[in-house]
């Protein structure tokens, strides 16, 4: 497959309207990842490619469609991905082909009303004195890629710098120390996508909850959206005590085990 050079990202404007997932527009926006096609000229089969995940569009590429993925990640940096079928073509290719391991995720249905200011604020007030509330500023985000629990709240590709003046990010800190965080994992012109995670010894204290609250609040008077997608059903009823509506459970696929995951209140 070929991939797409920034300025031929007009040639798959039209999937724009059978979008689900934000990293999506980041990428046809020319933000960030990548995006793969069969022919430049009249695209009928799309790979686009953002930080793990992977989402497929259309037909089915003609030749050895596994080395094309393949040489794909290669070109992308990646040695794995979270792949998301989004034709039915595509969903039989990963159903049948017995090389790559099923997994699921779940969908959360965008609203459409405003979220209660006042209950979320409530939230934010709810943490408790033993813990700081703070940006994730350009220092922070230096801090936390070496931190291979805070590459996560990175921002793929970004820089500090970028990260400080596009995306959108908090900290809960214990002794000066992060233990909890929030972050857009992806960002495009109308939103931000959530990545959370919360460090094991510090989950189930209500932390996540502060920073989903805090960050929904921060994104509304930006006037961005904040898309949450989730991994588990944890993240799932977290969403939905924020103000989300549970929409449906769909299936991924992955070169190598999932295992879900990571996020606890």
């Amino acid at each position: 497959m070929i991939r797409l050079k920034k300025e031929q990202l007009d040639r798959i404007k039209e999937y724009e309207s059978v979008l689900h997932d934000s990293t999506c527009f980041t990428v046809i926006q020319g933000l960030g990842g990548g995006a793969f096609v069969d022919s430049v000229e009249k695209p009928e089969s799309l790979v686009m490619v953002y930080g793990d995940f992977s989402f497929y569009f259309g037909e089915l590429p003609d030749g050895e469609i596994e080395k094309q993925l393949n040489n794909m990640f290669s070109e992308c940096d990646k040695t794995w991905s979270i792949m998301v079928p989004e034709s039915p073509k595509w969903l039989n290719f990963f159903k049948e082909s017995g090389t790559f391991y099923e997994s699921c995720r779940y969908r959360l249905k965008k609203r459409t009303e405003p979220f209660d200011r006042r209950r979320l604020q409530e939230y934010v007030r709810g943490l408790s004195k033993d813990y700081e509330l703070t940006a994730i500023d350009e220092k922070w985000f230096e801090e936390l890629k070496k931190d291979p629990w805070g590459k996560d709240l990175c921002t793929d590709g970004l820089t500090g710098k970028e990260f400080a003046e596009h995306a959108l990010g908090f900290l809960v800190l214990r002794d000066g120390k992060p233990v909890a965080g929030i972050s857009s994992y992806a960002f495009y012109d109308k939103g931000l996508e959530i990545e959370i995670d919360t460090k094991k010894a510090y989950r189930k204290k209500g932390l996540a909850t502060v920073l989903g609250a805090k960050f929904i609040l921060e994104c509304t008077e930006r006037g961005l959206y904040p898309n949450w997608d989730a991994a588990n059903l944890i993240s799932v009823k977290l969403a939905e005590k924020l103000g989300y509506e549970f929409d449906r459970e769909y299936p991924v696929y992955s070169n190598r085990k999932l295992y879900q995951m990571k996020l606890g209140e």
